[in-house]
């Protein structure tokens, strides 16, 4: 099996590890798909919510890698078969970064609009009608 070094974690590798990339001498891309998909993550983040994968990383530990809003883990299950990320949750207004939903509490959050007056109602009807 055929191996190489990531040029960016400096491990030694097999081809697997690596995406194709038949403008290389051995057909194989630089860096390992950890890195790559790492390198993305992190360059998606600060394009969307101007965060990077450190900052991330410190709302994840301080969260205790639960919802801010109903204290579970992220229940998705992406392709490969890990869990999924948590959401990054913002006011769209601002931009300003609020902290890290589940996919379900994110949703509830915009199919509300983010109005707390309709939240609040939801609350309301949910107490009134309790079994």
């Amino acid at each position: 099996m055929s191996k190489r070094i990531c040029n960016t974690c400096g491990k030694l590798k097999p081809f697997s590890k690596f995406y194709k990339n038949k403008n290389t001498k051995d057909g194989r891309r630089h860096d390992c798909k950890d890195c790559e998909r790492h390198r993305f993550k992190n360059s998606r983040l600060k394009w969307r919510f101007c965060i990077d994968l450190k900052e991330y990383s410190r709302m994840l530990l301080e969260q205790n890698s639960l919802c801010a809003i109903c204290k579970r883990p992220e229940r998705r299950i992406e392709k490969s078969g890990t869990s999924a990320d948590l959401c990054v949750d913002h006011d769209h207004r601002t931009g300003r970064v609020r902290g890290l939903l589940c996919r379900t509490c994110n949703s509830m959050l915009g199919l509300a609009n983010d109005d707390i007056d309709i939240l609040l109602s939801g609350a309301v009807y949910l107490e009134k009608h309790k079994s």
